[in-house]
């Protein structure tokens, strides 16, 4: 009896961690053939507070109001995906979407932007930042803050209203 009730217990277990994954994101599952589908602001916070996400492929499939970042982290903003100690190697399409209004006030940080820091075959391409107002201390860009060895940036835009503020390195789409 004790081992039917325990394989019970696993198997609802196991259920309700399939189910909690799924729910992060639209749809797919962060490969190469399935992206995971991103479309709202709480799926970036998803990716950008799970560094397990940050080896997976993703594709946005519809503009983001990112507007509701600037109270995010007692004003500090949106955190960023990637890190110097946990770099983003996976691969972001943005299909031609926006994203608008996104808030980071990180002025004693470095490696700032929508990806902090970037390496080893990552893709980024095909993304709009519009209003976008960031800042960092070094290396901070309106979509980048730092991209090493191999990282692939293509067809990405940041407007002329948006503000990227830094003491050095600094760049629209990326600081470094």
């Amino acid at each position: 009896m004790q081992l039917i009730k325990s394989s019970l217990t696993i198997l609802v277990l196991l259920t309700i961690s399939f189910v909690d994954l799924s729910a992060q994101f639209a749809g797919g599952a962060g490969t190469s053939a399935n992206p995971y589908q991103v479309n709202t602001l709480a799926h970036l916070n998803t990716i950008a507070g799970n560094s397990t996400y940050w080896n997976k492929y993703f594709i946005q499939t519809a503009n983001i109001d990112a507007s509701s970042t600037s109270t995010q982290n007692s004003g500090a903003g949106f955190a960023g995906i990637g890190s110097l100690a946990n770099t983003f190697t996976g691969s972001y399409d943005g299909q031609g979407y926006s994203i608008t209004g996104l808030h980071m006030n990180r002025p004693t940080t470095n490696y700032v932007g929508l990806f902090n820091y970037v390496h080893q075959g990552a893709v980024i391409k095909n993304l709009n930042i519009i209003n976008a107002d960031i800042t960092g201390l070094d290396f901070v860009g309106g979509i980048v803050g730092y991209a090493e060895l191999n990282t692939e940036l293509q067809n990405l835009t940041i407007d002329n209203q948006s503000s990227v503020t830094v003491d050095d390195y600094v760049g629209g789409i990326t600081g470094e």
